[in-house]
């Protein structure tokens, strides 16, 4: 069993160590526990972060952050997706795609800009009916390995019986 732990454990932090690779370009950004900040003279790619925030006052590509907030304070030139946080738009600020938030609201403060469509699903029930389906069915997978390598995995059969002596 500790044998398959580590194996497990391992191809986990082989996946988590190659998603930066996945990049298109060296302005994409990936993060996981660190927010992001688009300082205003820079020109960043595709944004993703998982449990941060970003900060957008330079020009930035699609920004998708789960667990987190983002703040436009400058340009994004694509989608914004927020899941378990809000997006906040300041005034002077644009995105040319569309925002969506998942158990959170969209902000735009007067003068900041939004070129696509708003999707705002507010309160915890989205971010359940988001999340929760896959995990269960991640959950029920990790199960079925954990049964299938099982070492007590055989057929219990009932004892025999036995004629009463005599017979």
């Amino acid at each position: 069993m500790l044998r398959i732990r580590s194996v497990v454990l391992l191809a986990l932090a082989l996946v988590v160590a190659g998603v930066p690779a996945f990049a298109r370009n060296s302005s994409d950004q990936v993060r996981f526990g660190q927010n992001v900040t688009v300082q205003a003279d820079e020109n960043a790619g595709d944004i993703v972060c998982f449990g941060c925030s970003a900060r957008i006052t330079g020009t930035a590509g699609d920004v998708v952050v789960f667990g987190g907030d983002v703040t436009v304070e400058g340009i994004v030139h694509g989608d914004v997706t927020v899941f378990g946080g809000s997006l906040n738009v300041s005034s002077g600020a644009s995105v040319d795609g569309d925002a969506v938030a998942f158990g959170g609201g969209v902000h735009r403060s007067t003068g900041g800009k939004i070129g696509g469509e708003v999707t705002n699903f507010l309160g915890p029930i989205w971010i359940g009916a988001v999340f929760v389906p896959p995990l269960v069915v991640i959950v029920l997978i990790g199960a079925f390995f954990v049964w299938l390598v099982s070492p007590n995995r055989r057929v219990r059969r009932p004892p025999p019986v036995r004629p009463p002596a005599g017979q």
